[in-house]
């Protein structure tokens, strides 16, 4: 999911949240479906991890920089000019505070789900129950969601995203994360 980041935020500096919102939810739910389906390792791997987890970068970067205080998530503020907050100007520390509570409130509800649904209904409708109820919620979040900016088309230029590498302070943030996650 976090690989994906500097191209959703690519796609959303051009096209603004919509497109991403669509296409994730398609993919985040599909994903969750064909797992609910698949019989082999290689299957799963392809479905959750790969598609669902696509869809959920597509979803969850939209949400952070729609409230956030640049317009893309991953370092163009060295290439575009830093923009205002797309919808806080007071209470941004807030906005995002609640952004941040739906991912940790999902870490809560989703096991407790799947501990109690497995051994009643099963793998395959735990799986469906699961991708039905981020369904319902994405499609409150794409019919909510939006950026008061528009989009800007810029020309792609790798240098985007190699040139905040050469910032020391977003260097060391990003390996850290990097090796928190190898751990």
């Amino acid at each position: 999911m976090l690989f994906g980041g500097p191209f959703v935020g690519k796609i959303f500096d051009d096209y603004g949240p919509h497109v991403l919102l669509l296409v994730g939810t398609f993919l985040h739910v599909f994903g969750l479906m064909m797992t609910s389906i698949s019989h082999n390792y290689y299957e799963i791997l392809l479905s959750q991890a790969i598609c669902s987890a696509i869809g959920a970068s597509m979803v969850f970067y939209p949400a952070f920089t729609c409230v956030s205080n640049h317009r893309s998530p991953f370092g163009c503020w060295l290439t575009y000019p830093p923009q205002v907050s797309t919808h806080f100007n007071k209470k941004r520390g807030a906005a995002l505070g609640l952004v941040a509570a739906g991912s940790s409130l999902g870490g809560v509800i989703f096991p407790i789900m799947v501990v109690r649904l497995i051994p009643d209904i099963g793998f395959a409708w735990t799986m469906r129950t699961c991708a039905f109820l981020i369904l319902a919620l994405l499609i409150f979040a794409n019919l909510t969601m939006s950026s008061r900016i528009p989009p800007t088309k810029r020309p792609f230029s790798p240098m985007a995203f190699i040139l905040p590498l050469k910032e020391p302070i977003f260097l060391l943030l990003t390996l850290a994360i990097f090796f928190f996650y190898c751990k």
